[in-house]
C-alpha cells in the first residue's frame, strides 16, 4: 500500500509547497465495504459504498469469473434435478397401426368387443332369457 498523503503534524512540518500524505487502500483485487466508505469519484460526484451492509468491489474480469463459476454450479444442480425427474418418469411409446383408415388398436377393440358381446347374447339365450 502505498501513502501518496497523510495528515496531522507531518503535513505541517512540511514546506507549504508540499501535498499531505494520506494512507490509499487499493483493491486492485477486489474488497468488502462493510461500512459506509467513499471510496472515489466520479466528475464532481464522490462515490460511496457499504452505507446498505456490505459491498463487493472487485475488477470485472474477476466478477465474470465468479459468475461463470456460479452459473456452472447451477447448471449442474439443474442436470442433476433433470436427470432425477427424467429416471422417475415412465416413458411410454405408441406405435399407431392402421388398417385402411383406423387404428389398429380400434379396429382390434371393436373385434374383441363383438366377441364378448357375441358369448353374453348367446349365454342369455341358453339361460332363456
Amino acid at each position: 500500500s502505498r501513502n501518496y498523503f497523510s495528515s496531522g503534524r507531518q503535513a505541517k512540518a512540511r514546506s507549504l509547497m508540499s501535498a499531505p500524505e494520506l494512507p490509499v487502500k487499493w483493491f486492485a483485487r477486489g474488497g468488502i465495504l462493510s461500512k459506509p466508505t467513499i471510496f472515489g469519484r466520479n466528475g464532481t460526484q464522490m462515490l460511496g459504498g457499504g452505507e446498505a451492509g456490505s459491498e463487493a468491489v472487485l475488477p470485472i474480469d474477476l466478477l465474470r469469473q465468479y459468475i461463470r463459476e456460479e452459473n456452472q454450479a447451477n447448471n449442474a444442480n439443474m442436470a442433476a434435478m433433470i436427470r432425477e425427474a427424467l429416471e422417475e418418469m415412465k416413458i411410454v411409446t405408441e406405435n399407431n397401426i392402421y388398417i385402411g383408415d383406423r387404428k389398429l388398436e380400434s379396429f382390434l377393440t371393436e373385434a374383441v368387443l363383438k366377441k364378448i358381446s357375441g358369448k353374453v347374447r348367446s349365454k342369455q339365450t341358453a339361460k332363456g332369457r
